[in-house]
């Protein structure tokens, strides 16, 4: 194909880019000693723009002033070659270098604000939880205040001997278990103790007390246990 700019050439590779610049600047098909030089050339590492600055510097070549871009990639090939120019490149890809580095790091320090936005956030939740938890002890606390397992009034009974009436079992069994007796029978033999308190500390070592005491938190068993110890109540473990 005939070209109009030097740019066209370089869509090719091997050994067709070679014959279109053959074809292109010295008019002709290439030899096939010249095939295999500029071949081999391009296998060794040399651009195709030296390629073509190689060729065009040929006595054939007659058409620089033909193809547009060809004297200055043939004047930007021959500047390659200068140390002076090269360190000049060079300058100009450490340049580019520190030009990368420094949109790296702005892009960490991006990632850095959103982690510490994660951070953040994540301190949000813990004190969110934290004060739930404390709520939620401040309600074990308040529960324990409504059972009212121990009555203030336990130590205001001074006749033991008398029996206790249905009414007293009822309300001890709600107070202490938080339901009433399982039947008459229960309620009967139950009646039959010496006081309320005594019925008190009967219910609090039964095994129905214990399991409910163990499905506590340590802190709410820590505020039942001391105040049995206030009110005097005997408890066993």
């Amino acid at each position: 194909m005939t070209i109009k700019n030097i740019e066209e050439l370089f869509v090719h590779d091997g050994s067709a880019f070679v014959t279109e610049v053959y074809r292109n600047l010295l008019k002709r098909e290439p030899d096939e000693h010249g095939l295999m030089y500029y071949l081999g050339r391009l296998a060794q590492g040399y651009s195709k723009a030296e390629v073509i600055a190689q060729l065009a510097k040929s006595a054939e070549c007659e058409t620089q002033n033909e193809v547009v871009g060809l004297k200055k990639l043939m004047v930007e090939t021959q500047r390659a070659k200068s140390w002076y120019w090269r360190l000049f490149g060079r300058c100009g890809r450490m340049e580019a270098s520190f030009h990368t580095v420094t949109l790296k790091l702005a892009q960490l320090d991006i990632q850095l604000a959103r982690t510490n936005q994660h951070l953040a956030f994540l301190q949000e939740a813990v004190q969110i939880a934290t004060k739930s938890h404390e709520q939620y002890m401040e309600n074990i606390v308040h529960q324990v205040a409504q059972i009212q397992i121990i009555s203030p009034e336990l130590n205001q009974y001074q006749d033991k001997s008398q029996q206790l009436s249905s009414k007293n079992v009822e309300q001890v069994f709600m107070d202490v278990l938080g339901r009433g007796p399982e039947s008459v029978e229960v309620k009967n033999h139950h009646a039959l103790l010496e006081s309320e308190q005594a019925l008190r500390e009967v219910l609090i070592c039964s095994a129905e007390f214990q399991s409910k005491l163990a499905g506590l938190s340590e802190y709410a068993r820590d505020i039942f246990q001391r105040q049995i110890q206030i009110a005097g109540v005997t408890y066993g473990d």
